[in-house]
């Protein structure tokens, strides 16, 4: 990696369009010394409008970026470059442009502007040549997800290969001379269904939140390996003024939607990530069996949807039952039992070096025990 580009602020409006500004306490001292950090980023959240180049509102969005990097400079850091995170609607691109000459003039001539760009916009050439030109550049966020229209079985996506590599040949047309960099997802978002399986809301990463009663949630995840493919095509045959790629985001501990590290790592050398999950049993008392998932990969896996534990006729079976949404479904007597997991257990992945345990078997006496798993489903096309 290049370089890294921490979020410095966050400017939010609420119901009442009263403002709310989040700053990041970043050490601005340490992130200009480490000379990694390529610059820092403003995220603006939604703003329906009306848009001026002087009015209260954008008097805000200026001063909210120029007080950012005044202290940046007070710490003995300028950053080389401001990026501006806002999903403005197609509707507003003319708007939106007048905030971005506010922002050129906040930023001032040592620190390049950069805005972050949807594909949508590439559909009205006009306003988006325009709005490139008030800039030094944008991100193309080549990610994005529609409103779900199917149901809770229906798969969905992040980005393709096809699509990101049209957007990008599109920008390069759309506003030429001007450079980008494509952004690429490692995360994923929450998908909420209610009980008759009706998209109703959708999280990302963040604390979990209280669904009603009912609720069918999947999860969409960014692809490793599709993400990769993205890459590499554009390295081989970058579009004109395509100057590589922003990951969003860099993975860290504590993340439930993100790519864990050895997967984010495996990416960035280049390498497929490879899954691999076991199950084994380990006799964690006299007779007592623990069945246990291992993720020895790299990418982050659901556990298996079945697992048959097989022993030899004579020993004993006491008890059994599975652990955390993995149910037991043997119903005769015989030598076998098969530990089924439900949606919601494999709904929560294992990361790559993580254990979890599924089930337990008691016998009268320890005994030999043969695991065998139902074979992943193939990977849906992204």
């Amino acid at each position: 990696m290049h370089a890294f580009y921490p979020l410095a602020a966050e400017l939010n409006w609420d119901a009442a369009a009263r403002p709310a500004l989040v700053r990041v306490p970043l050490d601005f001292s340490a992130l200009g010394a480490s000379g990694r950090v390529g610059g820092l980023v403003l995220r603006i959240g939604p703003w329906p409008g009306p848009f001026a180049r002087d009015d209260e509102t954008a008097r805000l969005v200026a001063r909210t970026a120029a007080e950012t990097l005044a202290a940046a400079r007070r710490a003995g850091w300028n950053p080389p470059e401001l990026q501006v995170d806002f999903d403005s609607a197609e509707r507003t691109l003319d708007g939106y442009r007048e905030w971005l000459r506010a922002l050129r003039a906040a930023a001032g001539a040592d620190t390049r502007l950069v805005f972050t760009a949807l594909p949508a916009w590439l559909r009205h050439r006009e306003a988006f040549a325009a709005l490139a030109a008030e800039a030094d550049g944008y991100v193309l966020q080549v990610h994005s997800l529609a409103k779900p229209s199917g149901g809770p079985d229906t798969l969905y996506s992040l980005a393709n290969y096809d699509d990101a590599l049209r957007w990008a040949r599109q920008a390069a047309e759309a506003a030429p001379g001007r450079p980008f960099r494509v952004a690429l997802p490692t995360y994923g978002y929450r998908l909420a269904f209610d009980a008759g399986g009706k998209f109703f809301a959708l999280s990302a990463e963040g604390p979990a939140p209280r669904w009603p009663a009912g609720t069918i949630t999947r999860t969409v995840r960014s692809d490793p390996s599709e993400m990769l493919r993205i890459e590499r095509a554009l390295a081989a045959e970058p579009p004109p003024g395509c100057a590589g790629v922003v990951w969003f985001r860099l993975p860290v501990e504590g993340d439930r939607l993100n790519w864990e590290m050895p997967t984010f790592l495996r990416v960035l050398a280049g390498e497929a990530p490879r899954a691999r999950l076991e199950v084994a049993a380990r006799w964690s008392a006299p007779g007592l069996a623990e069945i246990l998932v291992e993720n020895l990969g790299e990418t982050s896996e659901p556990p298996p949807a079945r697992g048959r534990v097989a022993w030899p006729r004579g020993a004993r079976l006491l008890a059994a039952d599975g652990i955390g949404g993995h149910e037991p479904e043997r119903r005769r007597a015989e030598t076998a039992l098969v530990l089924k997991s439900d949606d919601d257990a494999r709904e929560v992945l294992l990361g790559p070096g993580k254990t979890r345990a599924i089930g337990w078997l008691r016998f009268a006496d320890e005994t030999t025990l043969e695991i065998t798993r139902d074979a992943p489903p193939p990977r849906p096309a992204h």
